[in-house]
């Protein structure tokens, strides 16, 4: 858990996982008014002539030393709940990391727990080589090993990037002619 601090608001998150510099996923709870004044800086919500718009900028939002900022060009989900009448948690989450957005340039990200086992269902749908069902966990392994699937940076609930292109039917097609998926 580390502070996330913006001006004077303050506020905790227990997860923040990021490819390169764009946040998957960012995880807030703290007093509901600190909590909101520091989603709005994320994602740049600005009143202007009755209209909200989104911004890309730095934007002075730390969690720890770290500054995070939203791509303008992407639309997080936003999910929140109260934890009782002062305190609420807010997990803003990436497209790409819900089944609502089909994948990232050959690829998608995957956020949660038990990963070997959940990627596996949107992976089989989204990589152009035929798959079978009990390759499941040689395939995550081979992906690891050959950094197809990387863990996400950061901290809290597991996240990971996993790449569907084109690579992976040289190595499926050298795993099944080595005997190591049949």
């Amino acid at each position: 858990m580390q502070k996330v601090t913006f001006d004077h608001f303050s506020c905790w998150a227990d997860s923040v996982r990021v490819a390169g510099r764009v946040p998957i996923v960012i995880s807030l709870f703290g007093n509901h008014n600190e909590v909101r004044a520091v989603w709005a800086k994320l994602v740049g919500l600005h009143a202007r002539q009755g209209r909200k718009r989104r911004y890309m900028s730095y934007s002075g939002v730390y969690v720890g030393d770290d500054s995070l900022a939203l791509p303008e060009e992407v639309h997080y989900f936003s999910l929140q709940r109260p934890i009782s009448s002062q305190v609420l948690h807010q997990i803003l989450i990436h497209p790409e990391a819900t089944s609502q957005a089909p994948g990232v340039k050959d690829g998608f990200y995957f956020v949660g727990h038990d990963p070997q086992k959940r990627f596996w269902q949107k992976f089989n749908r989204l990589c152009a080589v035929p798959l079978k069902d009990s390759w499941r966990d040689t395939v995550w392994w081979l992906g690891r090993e050959k950094n197809l699937i990387t863990e996400l940076h950061g901290f809290g609930v597991p996240a990971f990037q996993v790449l569907t292109g084109a690579e992976w039917a040289e190595i499926i097609g050298a795993a099944v002619r080595d005997g190591v998926l049949r």
